[in-house]
């Protein structure tokens, strides 16, 4: 296999990987596959079709409620790290972590730990990409964002992403001579809510099926005639 292959992974071949893996000890490996087929017997996914990726997952496992499958908090939270350990265990190694005395520096520097724990995964990443603190910028943070993305399970990265933003700017004017300077915060995400049908009275749920009938005579009578009319025929 070539350096420009690309192999896609389903999850049925992340577990036949671990089946054949002899550096597993036999409990991590009952762990790890039990972990996968659980996951995917949870999120409604066939593991033969579906896409080993953590990136494709994360929408699945957010509308799940552990509770609706006789899970503890706990007990879903081990879940979630096996799969994502499965995954690691058969994918390429990451590039070691190599403790840089610039990042240690500016680690201790930081005045609480809200500080220290809010950028402590940005700064391991930065570490590990061989990312000196004068050099982060816009362009760090969202290479650090699409790393958030595709290798974790984090519930909303660009959340994470945008809390590591402000706390960067909040460490800038807070420690003298903090590297770098102040990056571009996103603005946040909006947040979408709707409530099923059911939950409204019987009245109102009345209301809304006429009022979707309307909109489908009106959109079908764009649809033949051509005209932008408001009523339907």
């Amino acid at each position: 296999m070539d350096g420009n292959t690309i192999v896609i992974l389903t999850w049925h071949d992340i577990i036949r990987c671990l089946e054949e893996d002899p550096s597993l000890l036999p409990a991590r490996r009952r762990d790890l596959i039990s972990a996968v087929r659980r996951i995917c017997e949870i999120a409604g996914i066939d593991p033969r079709a579906a896409l080993a990726s953590l990136e494709y997952m994360r929408p699945l496992l957010k509308r799940v409620h552990p509770a609706k499958h006789g899970l503890q908090p706990k007990t879903w939270a081990n879940l979630r790290s096996n799969l994502r350990a499965a995954l690691a265990q058969v994918r390429p190694p990451r590039p070691e972590r190599h403790l840089d005395p610039a990042w240690a520096r500016w680690r201790a520097a930081l005045p609480n730990q809200r500080l220290k724990v809010g950028l402590s995964r940005f700064m391991t990443y930065s570490e590990r990409a061989g990312i000196a603190p004068a050099a982060v910028c816009d362009a760090v943070l969202e290479r650090f964002l699409a790393e958030l993305e595709a290798d974790s399970l984090l519930p909303n990265p660009r959340h994470c992403h945008r809390r590591t933003c402000r706390l960067w700017n909040e460490a800038v004017e807070k420690v003298p001579g903090w590297p770098g300077g102040r990056v571009s915060v996103p603005p946040p995400q909006t947040v979408r809510r709707t409530l099923p049908l059911g939950s409204y009275p019987s009245n109102c749920r009345g209301n809304s099926n006429s009022t979707s009938r309307r909109l489908l005579a009106i959109a079908l009578l764009r649809t033949v005639t051509g005209k932008n009319s408001g009523r339907p025929p």
